[in-house]
């Protein structure tokens, strides 16, 4: 057999003893393969599954996403905007270059972030459009333009225009998301305005036209739905009590408790503060039986003596009493302590309040009672200008009670829960019908307008027509229920739509 001398690529030398018809060529391969080193084994691979993510890694992950985005948007966009205007201030080739750099550099990481954060990241781009709310149209332009503008430019082209395609896209985003926010949630009349500003918490349909009003109407008597959107006109009627409450103490810079519950435990409420002010003040007091007392009280009687019958001479008989208690109660000095004026005031609330509902002169007596007070009150002020201007508030304070007691007893009423037309009643019990016709009684005209917003919602549903019933009135009911029980998410439709403004910007400039 053949033999071969023949050197490896290593430079080893090996003599080979081959079969016959072998060539030498065959014999160097034969060599090589024997000297080859041998291939590693490679490790097997793990064919385990990765572990899958929980509900808390993909929130976790989301809520890194959206701080990127709210942080190093703002940051990237200011880059961009950096070196542009170094670009532009440039006076070499290096530092233009450099600058150039920097802007290709911020708009890589922005496209790469925007990737790989997704929705999270974009939302946490445009969170400051959502702090903004349903305001001006001229504030939603502006919060929509500037949302947009402080997202990084990812498109290519010229930067000047990707910004100015940013801004006018932002703007009509904003200006689109402030009139859907007035379409959802329109202005309040002034009407309702005021009772807002007392503490009144009006419902979407309260007090924002006739439309929203029959929306409204229409959920609360629609089932599923009907309870919530009646509790909530409810709260309204509630807020409207107390702020009548505070209206009443206004004038002696009180105001009831904040928890106050509405009703008759209101209404002691109200009465326990004027009371405890009037018992502040009354030790302070001295009353002089004037000469103006006097003639006033013998003014009312002798109006009274005048009445026919046994009503005109009862009359007389209790206001003679009247004229001579206090004057005995004054004694030989003409005046009284506090205490005495009270005492005697406080009697004639209590005979004011016995006299007869019915008779021919029964309206007569009460005024003529009343005047009797009145000049007593007015003799108080006389004889106390110190105390004058803090007579008249507890006095204008109780006549505000008085109203609010009126109202709260109507049958009308439940509880001592009252509304603005229980009010009404009240305020105009008692007064001349010009006076009412005309609607100037104090009082009126606030009542009056209050009606036109606040009703006592009804606790009964209305019988609507047989195609509203089932499923289709229960989902109608819904929908109308909306602005009631969702007043929060219509106040977000301005911003959300200004942020979809704001993202419409960013898409345009990403697929350019």
């Amino acid at each position: 057999m053949p033999q071969f001398e023949v050197t490896s690529p290593e430079g080893r030398k090996f003599r080979v003893t081959a079969p016959e018809g072998t060539t030498k060529d065959e014999a160097l391969a034969h060599v090589q393969k024997q000297q080859a080193p041998p291939v590693a084994e490679l490790p097997k691979q793990d064919t385990a599954s990765p572990p899958q993510q929980g509900w808390a890694d993909y929130l976790t992950e989301g809520a890194g996403a959206f701080g990127k985005g709210l942080v190093l948007s703002p940051y990237l966009a200011g880059q961009q905007a950096i070196a542009k205007v170094g670009e532009a201030l440039s006076v070499g080739p290096k530092s233009m270059a450099m600058n150039q750099q920097r802007y290709a550099e911020a708009t890589e990481r922005a496209q790469t972030e925007e990737k790989a954060g997704g929705l999270p990241y974009m939302a946490g781009q445009m969170a400051p459009a959502l702090l903004a709310g349903p305001a001006g149209l001229a504030r939603a332009a502006i919060v929509g333009a500037g949302t947009s503008l402080a997202a990084p430019t990812t498109g290519e082209g010229s930067y000047i225009e990707q910004k100015a395609m940013q801004g006018a896209v932002g703007t009509a985003g904003g200006t689109a998301g402030g009139l859907l926010g007035m379409m959802l949630r329109p202005s309040a009349t002034p009407a309702a305005k005021k009772l807002i500003d007392q503490g009144v918490p009006l419902t979407a349909g309260q007090g924002r036209g006739r439309v929203a009003h029959a929306i409204e109407t229409f959920a609360s008597k629609s089932p599923v739905v009907g309870g919530p959107v009646r509790s909530k006109q409810m709260q309204a009627i509630a807020g409207y009590n107390r702020a009548m409450y505070n209206s009443a103490l206004s004038s002696i810079g009180q105001k009831v408790p904040p928890k106050v519950e509405v009703g008759h435990p209101g209404i002691a409420v109200v009465e326990k503060i004027i009371q405890k002010e009037y018992d502040t003040i009354v030790p302070k007091l001295t009353v002089v039986v004037d000469l103006d007392l006097v003639k006033g009280v013998e003014t009312i009687q002798k109006g009274a003596a005048k009445w026919a019958g046994e009503d005109g001479q009862k009359a007389a008989k209790f206001l003679s009493y009247l004229v001579e208690e206090s004057s005995a109660r004054a004694g030989s000095a003409g005046a009284m302590p506090g205490g005495t004026y009270q005492a005697i005031r406080s009697d004639l609330k209590q005979r004011l309040a016995k006299l007869p509902a019915e008779g021919y002169y029964a309206d007569d007596l009460r005024k003529a009672v009343s005047g009797v007070i009145k000049e007593l009150d007015n003799a108080a002020k006389r004889s106390n200008p110190a105390h004058a201007a803090k007579l008249d508030q507890i006095d204008k304070a109780y006549a505000k009670l008085v109203v609010l007691r009126r109202a709260a007893a109507r049958d009308t009423s439940i509880d001592g829960v009252f509304s603005p037309k229980e009010v009404r009643k009240a305020v105009i019990k008692g007064r001349p019908e010009s006076s009412i016709a005309r609607g100037t009684v104090p009082g009126q005209a606030e009542a009056e307008e209050a009606a036109t917003i606040l009703r006592r919602p009804s606790t009964t549903e209305s019988a609507y027509p047989n195609f509203l019933l089932g499923v289709p009135r229960a989902v109608a009911g819904g929908i109308a229920a909306v602005p009631t029980l969702a007043p929060q998410a219509l106040t977000g439709g301005a911003a959300a739509a200004r942020v979809i403004g704001a993202a419409g910007a960013q898409r345009y400039n990403s697929n350019r």
